[in-house]
C-alpha cells in the first residue's frame, strides 16, 4: 500500500489515490477518503 499522505497535493483538486486495488478520488477540498482509508 501506497503512503495516501505523501501523494497528497494541496494544490491538486483531484487526486487518484490507489490502494488495495480500489481506485478513489482525493479531493483537495474534500479528503475524508484519504484518512477513512487509512
Amino acid at each position: 500500500m501506497i503512503d495516501i499522505f505523501s501523494h497528497l497535493n494541496a494544490a491538486t483538486l483531484d487526486k487518484h489515490v490507489h490502494d488495495g486495488g480500489k481506485i478513489m478520488v482525493v479531493r483537495a477540498d474534500d479528503n475524508r477518503g484519504a484518512y477513512s482509508n487509512t
